[in-house]
Parts: C-alpha cells; sequence; structure tokens
C-alpha cells in the first residue's frame, strides 16, 4: 500500500512522494565521462602533441541522498508525517476555496473506488457488515 497509496484528498501528493525512503550513498570523487586512455596526447602517426590529453570527468559530492518510493505508511510517524505535511494542507486549500463540500457529500466507498488503483473487479470494497 506504500507505494501505490494515492492522497484522499484532491491536489494531495501521494505517500511515496511526500515520504520517500532515503538512502545515503558514499560516492567517489570524479566520475569519468571520457576515460584517460581515449583521449590521445599526439596526433597519430606524428610527433604533434596535443593540449592536455586527458579525459573529461565530472565532479560529484562524497555522499548522494537518494529517496525511494518505499517507506511504510503502516508506521504511525510516516503516516502523520504524510497528513501533517500534505493531506491537511491541501484539505485547507479545499476548504478555502469552499470546493470541500463536494468531498465531504461523497460517500467513502465512492471515492475509494475513485482512486483505486487496483481494479475493482480483483478486489471488491464493501463496506458494513
Amino acid at each position: 500500500m506504500s507505494v501505490v497509496a494515492e492522497s484522499p484528498i484532491d491536489g494531495g501528493r501521494p505517500f511515496r512522494e511526500v515520504v520517500p525512503y532515503e538512502v545515503e550513498l558514499n560516492t567517489p570523487d570524479r566520475i569519468p565521462v571520457v576515460p584517460d586512455w581515449l583521449v590521445p596526447d599526439r596526433i597519430p602517426r606524428t610527433d604533434v602533441r596535443l593540449p592536455g590529453g586527458k579525459g573529461v570527468s565530472i565532479d560529484i559530492p562524497d555522499q548522494v541522498r537518494i529517496g525511494l518510493p518505499i517507506n511504510n505508511v503502516s508506521i504511525f510517524e510516516k503516516r502523520w508525517q504524510w497528513i501533517g505535511g500534505d493531506m491537511y494542507p491541501a484539505w485547507v486549500r479545499l476548504a478555502e476555496s469552499g470546493t470541500a463540500g463536494d468531498l465531504v457529500a461523497t460517500p467513502i466507498d465512492d471515492l475509494a473506488a475513485e482512486r483505486r488503483t487496483i481494479p475493482d473487479s480483483w478486489l471488491r470494497y464493501e463496506s458494513g457488515p
């Protein structure tokens, strides 16, 4: 559910975007784009030297943070981070614009069916006993 959970609030972002699982990776100082051995230091079959004779590299930071969409919505703190950081502000925007009434008046069964990622024929949602 954590990867496919969409916001129940119109204009809200999905859980995977609001609360990504961040991984920190150590990286080399430079990444070669064109290796040194590929760039000649002289014009072939001549003694004419070329300036440089070195490849092309990109400087990168020592550590890179990557957000992966694999956090767990069942963990209270992570779910509350989603609610407080995105759902509530999206709800306030709806309320202030006067469009929250439609959302409040729609039965939860209908809202769930509209936002369901898995087809209804695969997984039936029925409220009540």
